[in-house]
């Protein structure tokens, strides 16, 4: 009975933070990548996209450089770990016009607020995502 409780005790300690209602702010991917969902754990930090493209089939891409920067702290970087659907480093070619995926990336804090991706080797980053509960105060990347 006395282990039971340990187990129990211990795994209500564990960081389990999940954003639904994910908001962004300045994106170069415009309207076809959107930040779905922000799983945060213990041992990692999921971020699930959704990319649409309409007509032509492209491909697209992520470089193991991919990085979450909270509170565009510069200094510290959390790594990109893996992808669903796609490979890092690896072009990828659509081949319909809706493509969903996770990028799995180091854990960040706990009590992460906001954060920023960027991927400087392919040009790509969504500024200001954050779960809609949570409004910035002061001046922000958005689009104004």
């Amino acid at each position: 009975m006395l282990a039971l409780t340990a187990l129990t005790v211990g795994a209500q300690r564990k960081k389990q933070i999940i954003w639904n209602d994910v908001l962004t702010g300045y994106s170069v991917a415009r309207d076809f990548l959107k930040v779905t969902n922000v799983a945060m754990y213990d041992d990692r930090t999921e971020v699930s996209f959704s990319l649409n493209f309409y007509g032509d089939r492209r491909e697209i891409g992520f470089s193991k450089d991919l990085s979450i920067y909270v509170n565009d702290d510069k200094k510290k970087a959390y790594k990109a770990k893996s992808a669903t659907v796609i490979e890092l480093d690896k072009p990828y070619k659509m081949t319909s016009d809706t493509l969903n995926f996770v990028v799995t990336f180091e854990p960040v804090p706990a009590d992460t607020k906001m954060f920023t991706i960027l991927d400087e080797k392919f040009g790509f980053g969504i500024a200001n995502i954050r779960n809609a509960d949570f409004i910035p105060e002061g001046i922000t990347n958005t689009y104004w």
